[in-house]
């Protein structure tokens, strides 16, 4: 087996999280065009001395794009009550149960997608993918601690987010 097919094995995993923290459903068919691109390139890739962190920039730059390319026409969300917010974001029931309903569950990724991807990224994870605390640890190269420690910054800047952006209805709740 070649170095490009070691790498291909070792790194997709940690790619595909990338990946789908910005496209969902469409996250491995990027992660795929990614590989395509870095094969067609080998002799550029080859001469990389960091090809993991490459390669993420790589996915994530190749996601970007995408969301661009499709981001012309957005529809509008109406407001949901305050409590579905809440209750969705915080909730510790199991993966499938986390989101209330589809539109806060959409609603609650795009705060999600928006925050910092060192936080984001574990929450997403977690909430919308249902991987456990140490499967996000290794799939990004962090300690077990520092996982639990962004879910919860994650969460936290979540629901700040909600609130002093008004995107609720009903009552208020400061932090």
């Amino acid at each position: 087996m070649d170095s490009f097919s070691e790498l291909v094995r070792e790194l997709t995993p940690k790619l595909n999280a990338v990946a789908a923290y910005y496209l969902r459903e469409e996250a491995e068919d990027a992660v795929q065009e990614v590989w395509e691109k870095a094969f067609k390139h080998k002799e550029l890739l080859d001469g990389v001395e960091n090809k993991v962190a490459w390669l993420v920039v790589v996915t994530k730059r190749h996601c970007i794009d995408n969301i661009r390319k499709r981001k012309k026409t957005e529809d509008f969300i109406s407001p949901l009550p305050y409590d579905e917010f809440i209750s969705a974001v915080t909730s510790d029931d199991e993966p499938g149960e986390r989101c209330l309903n589809k539109e806060a569950g959409e609603i609650i990724l795009r705060y999600v997608r928006s925050i910092n991807e060192n936080l984001g990224l574990p929450v997403k994870l977690f909430y919308y993918d249902g991987l456990s605390v140490k499967e996000i640890a290794e799939a990004m190269d962090i300690t077990e601690s520092a996982a639990k420690w962004r879910l919860f910054a994650g969460r936290q800047m979540i629901k700040k987010n909600i609130i002093k952006e008004g995107y609720f209805v009903g009552k208020t709740r400061r932090d």
